[in-house]
């Protein structure tokens, strides 16, 4: 019997919340960040990024918004069961979680889809790439590693 397995999906929580952060703000500094218009730090410290829907960052006050994802995420999520409805659409068995920091530190939110459905989904632990050789980001994927 063949198996079919996607080596590249995303399942995150709503991007407008911590998502893994130590806060809603610290996770949306980091978006701002990373895909707001070029400001200086006082301007971006002030700015009222938000999550809006169907896959855009927003700007209201610069009037300014990014389509960072598909339209079809309505809502800013990708739940493991959206992503279950979509394998069985493409007739996929499993998929391979691949993180980004965008969606957040998923390493937790990883662990339990793979706790809730081990035969769907294989997660890749996210780590802090300048800090790998401390023992807490090793201490991380070794925990993650024993599920």
């Amino acid at each position: 019997m063949q198996m079919i397995i996607d080596a590249h999906a995303h399942v995150f929580p709503y991007l407008g919340g911590a998502s893994g952060w130590e806060s809603v703000s610290a996770h949306m500094a980091t978006l701002d960040r990373q895909f707001g218009p070029a400001r200086s730090a006082s301007e971006l410290s002030a700015s009222r990024f938000r999550i809006g829907k169907f896959g855009r960052f927003e700007w209201p006050e610069e009037g300014v918004y990014r389509q960072c994802m598909p339209p079809s995420l309505q809502d800013q999520t990708s739940s493991p069961e959206f992503m279950l409805a979509q394998m069985e659409h493409a007739g996929i068995d499993m998929v391979l979680l691949q993180n980004s920091k965008v969606y957040g530190k998923l390493n937790d939110y990883f662990a339990e889809c793979v706790r809730k459905y081990p035969t769907r989904f294989v997660g890749l632990v996210e780590i802090d790439e300048l800090e790998a050789d401390k023992e807490s980001e090793i201490s991380v994927s070794i925990r993650l590693s024993c599920l």
